[in-house]
């Protein structure tokens, strides 16, 4: 696979989900690229039918249970009414939730970005740019659902996704759109020497338990040495 990202050296495994050695980050020589990121971070990559956001969900509610601190977002598929495809994001810390993209017609709140899934709130991207900052100061581990075309393109998600990067003494969990990673890599300066865990959808149970202890134990360091 092309830089940055080469996936599975030689033999591809049956299951392709598993922790950081299955994902290389690989930068070609001579690219300048934003050094956005200063965090350790921890990635989990899906396409269209894995729900990258339920498992960051399931992840932040065992990790607390054993007694880490986590705070961030998610952003969460729904489904309205009329049937049509919709998302609001999801503060992990209280579970308030804002509306990020709907399909109204008549007049509409300020807009981002217009897709098939409606038209993207503006509140809902400052929502979830507040929890990240309002978080952060106290937390082990900040989960960020903010790695897709927009946030490539410096819009949507990009300003929450640079300021959780940008701290120290953190684990970022960045929830991805795997298509994009070599874009967010080169988009947010990220280096694999502070990736401390990684998981592709879909994934089997022992993978997704390797993954959360991974992130576990990584955030106890990172916090004892905060």
């Amino acid at each position: 696979m092309p830089a940055p990202f080469q996936r599975f050296q030689g033999k591809k495994p049956e299951n392709p989900a598993s922790c950081k050695p299955t994902i290389h980050l690989r930068r070609p020589v001579g690219l300048h690229y934003h050094r956005f990121a200063m965090a350790r971070w921890a990635l989990i990559s899906a396409e269209h039918g894995a729900d990258a956001a339920a498992l960051a969900l399931e992840v932040s509610a065992r990790l607390t249970a054993r007694g880490v601190r986590v705070g961030g977002f998610v952003q969460r598929k729904c489904v309205a009414a009329a049937g049509q495809k919709i998302f609001d994001v999801v503060h992990l810390q209280n579970q308030e939730t804002v509306a990020l993209s709907r399909h109204a017609e008549g007049a509409k709140a300020p807009v981002e970005e217009r897709s098939c899934a409606g038209s993207f709130q503006d509140a809902g991207f400052a929502a979830a740019r507040r929890w990240v900052e309002e978080d952060a100061p106290a937390v082990d581990v900040l989960v960020v659902d903010g790695g897709r075309k927009l946030e490539v393109a410096g819009r949507g998600h990009c300003l929450a996704v640079e300021r959780a990067l940008g701290l120290s003494g953190k684990v970022v969990l960045l929830c991805a759109k795997a298509s994009q990673l070599f874009h967010l890599v080169e988009r947010f300066g990220l280096e694999e020497s502070d990736l401390v865990a990684a998981l592709e959808l879909p994934a089997d149970a022992p993978s997704v338990e390797q993954f959360i202890r991974d992130v576990f134990e990584s955030a106890r360091m990172v916090a004892k040495q905060g």
